[in-house]
């Protein structure tokens, strides 16, 4: 029941959503009188307001704001305003939501205001103010002259950002005049807001929770609000499921999917997600796996159909990857397997291709999660998912009890089951890690071959029956920051049977084959920095600059910066880049040549079909904490985007991104997802870049021999990489993996 875990997260997913469904009620029976006969605005205003409600959260906003533009007089445009703030709040379009917050806030008065002033709270509240959003929300409760739903759901609110020690009693009192509210409706609604955050302070508050839940139930029931009604089934079932009652959640689970099945599809398709996960999970429990599949399969199919409306975050700061699409895509995967555990191997090659499939989802959402949008990697992906011959790829699988490995390659799949847990994988890469980074232990080594016993031992005999030659790993989570290519049979390396390359996944890599000999390049580097430093957050900058942070304590503002400058330093640049340019045929930008400015002009020209830059840059654990220096600026993964949208790269993408000098968060399991990340920004079909600091001379040895190999010779981007890599390996001075293994290649690999 590992997946029962995740359920709790979700408790808060909902909350803001009950308060807008309240709120929008109550807006549109303030000017329900002004609705009839409707004139263009306001029957727009209506479907926006009704999408909204439904979860149809794109629409809804497309809607409003054409009910704005329409809108025949300011009052109502505030009025607008005010509704679409709140559904853009819903979308965790914070940005988006304030201006639109602010202008109705100005403008309405009364009830109005109090309304708006609740979202603003929840706004602050999703930005972490928490100070401004007590604030709004003591406003909401003063200006709603104690109108029950605003002045109730502002207090729920208040409680919500409480100190731990302090919401039990805050709800509590408020209990009881909730329970007094003549609207059933709108007493259904708020007693359901209690309950989840009742709920989530553990078993002080699960008796009060279940309370509030079955008066909310019967509350519904007894007015016809079919929705809350569904909600309210799901919470109960959920507080079952939570205490192991899992006879009394399932029966109140099938309730709850009978409910749903007879509202419009659009009105609760969103409780459908979880009734049918949970449902899943229960059956899962029983040992009924077919059940299972057909009913988180169902689960699948209505989160599919809402991911483009479903907020990336959570204001709690909960992803949707993290609280449905990987636990409900790995549940998948890992049902699928298990029916299939004592198939044949045509059945089990089916298993393979279907458990990947719902993996590939998986690697989507958590590739939108990382950017923090959904439209990239949405223009990013393709069906087209061909492993050329001579190729295969690696999927491991960990899963709570045991480990998957499914490899796949052009002509038949298959898959392995391993014997270990999390834990045992997890401190095995951990120590790996460790000691890669040190290039005078062996301390790597232990880890090395026990990993390699357990990550690829078992898949050789596919390996060698198709005659593999270049090993694809598309690995998640811890594993992503150990280069496979140092793993150990106890003889030699992985890189020396195979070259090697990454993926996150291969929905979103462009395999299509492209000749590299001629291409023309970008080169640019930063041996030294310019008035960027003037605009960098020092704190931001230790795990590139590896500067003490106790070095800048006590320093002055022109100290630091001196002591920054000095860390920053590139001395191996200009040589790296001299030693590229009789390889590389192209365009230098050197230092101070190296503007954003300067590099935005070459690029758009869409001339160059490989960049190659050698400057200082980390990728953390989101876009947003992850960047490339310049030397006037700091060039961020949007700004990389936006000086990538020429239309002559459209017709002409980037065959090769090369980040020479850059590096992965140390210890952070998603920032290798930056190179993903940066290829899909950069419409950049491969990225080659590195997960920790490299020495200048190997970085210089291996660039030359691999850009020699690559345009030279014109073979692959992965064979060229292996052969760059074992020249550093055969010699006695940067044989240690610390050398050659943190070069990584990201995407296309032919």
């Amino acid at each position: 029941m590992g997946l029962v875990n995740e359920k709790v997260k979700l408790n808060f997913l909902i909350q803001l959503k009950i308060l807008i469904v309240i709120l929008f009620a109550n807006l549109l029976n303030a000017h329900s009188e002004s609705l009839a006969p409707p004139r263009q605005w306001q029957s727009l205003f209506q479907q926006g307001v009704s999408a909204g409600q439904s979860g149809a959260l794109i629409e809804s906003i497309n809607l409003l704001n054409k009910a704005r533009q329409s809108a025949d007089s300011d009052a109502n445009k505030f009025m607008i305003s005010a509704a679409l703030g709140a559904i853009y709040l819903q979308a965790h379009r914070l940005q988006d939501a304030e201006p639109f917050l602010n202008e109705a806030y100005v403008e309405l008065k009364g009830q109005d205001k109090a309304r708006v002033a609740n979202d603003l709270g929840n706004l602050g509240a999703a930005l972490k103010q928490p100070a401004r959003a007590l604030q709004y929300y003591e406003q909401a409760r003063q200006l709603s002259q104690q109108q029950e739903d605003v002045y109730f759901v502002a207090s729920l609110n208040i409680a919500r950002l409480s100190p731990k020690n302090q919401q039990t009693d805050l709800l509590n009192a408020l209990l009881p005049d909730l329970q007094k509210l003549p609207n059933k409706g709108t007493r259904a609604r708020l007693l359901l807001n209690f309950a989840k955050q009742s709920s989530a302070l553990g078993e002080t508050g699960l008796k009060a929770a279940q309370q509030a839940m079955l008066q909310a139930l019967q509350d519904a029931k007894s007015v016809g609000e079919n929705r809350t009604m569904v909600e309210a089934l799901d919470g109960l079932a959920q507080l079952y499921e939570d205490r192991n009652l899992f006879d009394d959640a399932e029966k109140l689970n099938r309730q709850a999917l009978k409910e749903a099945n007879l509202l419009p599809l659009a009105t609760v398709q969103d409780i459908l997600i979880r009734i049918n996960w949970r449902q899943a999970r229960l059956l899962k429990a029983g040992g009924y796996l077919d059940d299972a599949l057909a009913s988180l399969k169902r689960s699948a199919t209505h989160l599919e159909a809402l991911r483009q409306d479903l907020a990336i975050e959570s204001e709690e700061g909960v992803t949707s990857f993290a609280s449905l699409f990987r636990p409900i895509y790995i549940g998948l995967a890992d049902l699928i397997l298990l029916r299939q555990a004592k198939g044949n191997a045509s059945q089990r090659a089916m298993a393979v291709n279907e458990a990947i499939a719902n993996l590939e989802l998986s690697r989507q959402a958590e590739l939108q999660d990382y950017l923090g949008e959904r439209c990239s990697v949405l223009s990013a992906t393709s069906e087209n998912q061909t492993i050329p011959s001579g190729s295969a790829v690696l999927y491991p699988l960990v899963l709570e009890d045991r480990m998957e490995l499914l490899i796949k390659w052009d002509a038949g799949a298959a898959y392995h089951t391993i014997k270990t847990n999390s834990a045992t994988l997890k401190r095995l890469t951990a120590d790996m890690a460790d000691g890669l980074r040190s290039y005078d232990t062996d301390d790597y080594l232990s880890p090395a071959q026990q990993l390699y016993n357990l990550l690829v031992r078992p898949v050789l005999p596919e390996l060698e029956a198709s005659k593999t030659h270049t090993l694809v790993i598309a690995s998640e989570g811890f594993l992503r920051p150990i280069p496979f290519s140092a793993l150990h049979d106890g003889n030699q390396f992985l890189i020396e049977k195979f070259a090697m390359a990454t993926v996150t996944g291969m929905s979103m890599t462009d395999q299509t084959l492209s000749s590299t000999r001629a291409m023309s390049s970008l080169v640019v580097g930063l041996s030294e920095p310019g008035t960027v430093i003037d605009k960098l957050d020092p704190s931001k900058l230790m795990g590139v600059t590896q500067v003490a942070k106790a070095n800048l304590r006590g320093l002055n503002v022109s100290d630091s910066k001196t002591l920054i400058r000095d860390a920053l330093r590139l001395p191996g640049v200009e040589d790296e880049m001299k030693s590229l340019g009789g390889i590389l045929q192209g365009k230098p930008l050197v230092n101070s040549q190296f503007t954003v400015s300067s590099f935005s002009q070459q690029v758009a020209t869409g001339n160059y079909r490989i960049l190659h830059i050698a400057s200082h840059g980390i990728f953390g654990g989101d876009a947003s904490s992850s960047f490339i220096l310049a030397s006037d600026d700091v060039l961020s993964m949007n700004g990389l985007q936006s000086i990538l949208r020429s239309d002559n790269l459209k017709r002409s993408p980037i065959e090769l991104l090369t980040l020479s000098a850059c590096e992965t968060a140390e210890g952070n399991d998603r920032a290798p997802l930056g190179f993903s990340g940066a290829a899909i920004k950069a419409r950049a079909r491969s990225v080659l870049g590195t997960l920790w600091p490299v020495v200048d001379e190997a970085a210089q040895k291996v660039m030359t021999r691999f850009y020699g190999e690559l345009v030279g010779n014109n073979v692959g981007k992965a064979v060229a990489l292996k052969q760059a890599q074992t020249s550093l390996l055969k010699q006695a001075a940067t044989n240690h993996p610390f050398y050659w293994a943190p070069f990584t290649l990201v995407g296309n690999w032919q």
